[in-house]
């Protein structure tokens, strides 16, 4: 089925994941009228959040609409998982695990077919950046952050809020959204929507009744965007993790029964999330053979599915993996220190061209005349700068190498030879 064909399916799929008064009162799939939406995401994991996210992206960017993903890269460390690649095993770099990540989203959005020239990847730090450059605003903005309460009133004990990384982040959300034009410098529009769960709706009003009462969101008192809910539904999670793709059944299956669920709610977030995502990949054929879902699931049905669904999916990502290089950037000590290593050692940089995504540690091994153990350790060192992807059959992924003399406070003589060194490592 072509994209012509699967435009009336991509409409009926926006509406069936939007709270059903919202996808008719303001969400017009008639005519030419297209919109701009943004979705803020707290963290950026391969899980079934993100998948379901991600498919409303493709319909909505395949319909021709703009929608803008806000990402909260500055939350990389409270997750429990990141903190580990980071400050455990030193896996990569900070900055370059973002870049690795934000490569991932890219990957996944083509996997599920997203129209990309209709999207817009945005990082929340940039834009913090953007923001501190505008004393103005800043201050403005800041002041708010002193109005906003923790709790729903003055007399609960109940919280608006999980944590304080959620008090700071979902006022700059609003603030973002009304402010997109001059933030960004993008040359696109204000959005006129921002889709949101049920769960964040109150915070979002509440800060946003702030903002228009304080001024902070400009003297035109600007009302865009406006907020669409998605359907209701219960996060699967426990101990900060959700069924995800690296995960298998019985792990997904843990995950299910430490939520607790009813079976009246479990029914509702298959209904409501598991359903239509499995009805998109089929429709789309992005899973095959189609999945078929039970009438009546139970937990291990829910994680059989989700299993499917995203194993078939991220599966598909590695075909768009060649066509993603990112700038790989060298601001740090470690990773100067490790690009120094790369650059004088010969079997590193002949380990490079081997990475084709198709080879093994051992077949890369092979084609080097070296030890198995001799090329991990090569590999490692590459996987921790970013220059190669963890799989199992890692791929060069990026485009150049970027050394920042100024941040490193080495001269730009140096800079330079060791710029041109690095440009030869790109394949």
């Amino acid at each position: 089925m072509n994209k012509k064909d699967l435009l009336p399916f991509f409409a009926q799929y926006v509406r069936s994941l939007l709270r059903a008064e919202d996808a008719e009162k303001y969400v017009s799939f008639s005519g030419n009228q297209k919109y701009h939406f943004i979705i803020p995401l707290t963290y950026i994991t391969p899980n079934y959040l993100m998948l379901y996210n991600f498919s409303l992206v493709s319909a909505l960017t395949n319909l021709g609409h703009t929608v803008s993903i806000f990402l909260h890269d500055n939350n990389l460390l409270s997750h429990p998982q990141h903190r580990r690649e980071v400050l455990g095993r030193r896996a990569v770099s900070i900055s370059n695990l973002i870049e690795y990540m934000i490569e991932e989203v890219e990957m996944l959005l083509l996997a599920l077919g997203t129209d990309m020239k209709n999207v817009k990847i945005i990082k929340s730090s940039d834009m913090w950046a953007a923001l501190s450059q505008d004393r103005q605003s800043f201050l403005s903005f800041y002041s708010l952050l002193g109005d906003i309460r923790f709790y729903r009133t003055p007399e609960s004990s109940e919280m608006l809020y999980s944590t304080a990384y959620h008090a700071i982040q979902r006022p700059f959300d609003v603030y973002f959204s009304e402010n997109y034009l001059k933030l960004s410098k993008l040359g696109v529009r204000n959005p006129d929507f921002l889709i949101t769960s049920q769960g964040r709706l109150e915070s979002y009003r509440y800060i946003r009744n702030k903002m228009l009462t304080g001024m902070v969101a400009g003297p035109k008192r600007r009302t865009n965007p406006t907020f669409i809910i998605s359907k209701p539904a219960f996060t699967l999670i426990h101990r900060d993790a959700m069924p995800s793709a690296n995960m298998n059944v019985d792990e997904i299956k843990y995950i299910i029964d430490s939520s607790k669920l009813s079976a009246k709610d479990l029914a509702l977030t298959f209904k409501n999330i598991v359903s239509p995502l499995a009805d998109f990949l089929n429709v789309t054929s992005i899973i095959e053979p189609k999945l078929t879902m039970p009438k009546n699931p139970k937990n291990r049905d829910v994680a059989v599915i989700l299993n499917e669904i995203m194993s078939a999916v991220w599966s598909k990502t590695a075909l768009f993996s060649p066509y993603i290089k990112k700038d790989i950037y060298i601001v740090s000590k470690f990773d100067f220190d490790g690009i120094i290593e790369v650059l004088s050692s010969k079997p590193m940089q002949d380990a490079l061209l081997y990475c084709d995504g198709k080879s093994t540690v051992s077949d890369v091994a092979r084609r080097l005349g070296k030890q198995v153990s001799n090329t991990s350790y090569y590999l490692s060192k590459l996987r921790e700068l970013g220059l190669i992807t963890a799989d199992k059959l890692p791929k060069v992924r990026f485009g150049r190498i970027i050394i920042d003399s100024s941040a490193l406070g080495i001269s730009t003589e140096r800079s330079a030879v060791l710029r041109r060194q690095a440009s030869e490592l790109a394949i």
